[in-house]
């Protein structure tokens, strides 16, 4: 039986929302949360990055060629809005994790409030008499969104 039961076009992947454990400085935290997300804008000029080696040298006939132009360009020679945070090694790292995990970035959690509207309105969850929900296959729905790859 499949996981998700619904059609769908794409696959179904967990949504993994992150939390702090007391004790974790808010600092740290946001600092994590903040490198999360912008770990698709690193990855995006990764891309850049190696599809300039890519092209150059498979237009030379040479796929082991080495361009210098693509070795030592600065971030934003390849994204004009690459964020100033960006550096070569930082791009290329992170094009390098996503390509190995097969992401190329993260977002955060929906909000429960939005979900429980969202799951309300797909016939999901009722509300019965005594003011209480009724849930039905909640917890296929809630921790699944699409993504494609």
């Amino acid at each position: 039986m499949e996981l998700f039961p619904f059609l769908h076009s794409t696959p179904v992947f967990p949504e993994w929302p992150f939390y702090a454990r007391n004790g974790v400085d808010r600092v740290v935290s946001e600092e994590v949360q903040l490198a999360l997300i912008s770990f698709e804008y690193h990855h995006l000029v990764g891309e850049r990055i190696h599809d300039c080696r890519k092209e150059i040298c498979e237009a030379a006939g040479n796929p082991n060629c080495t361009v210098e132009v693509c070795n030592t360009a600065p971030p934003v020679f390849f994204d004009p809005k690459a964020r100033c945070d960006t550096t070569r090694e930082l791009a290329e790292l992170a094009y390098q994790a996503g390509t190995a995990g097969r992401h190329a970035g993260f977002r955060p959690a929906r909000s429960h409030f939005d979900l429980r509207s969202m799951q309300q309105e797909a016939g999901f969850l009722s509300q019965k008499e005594n003011g209480k929900y009724r849930e039905f296959l909640i917890s296929l729905v809630s921790f699944c969104y699409f993504h494609v790859i």
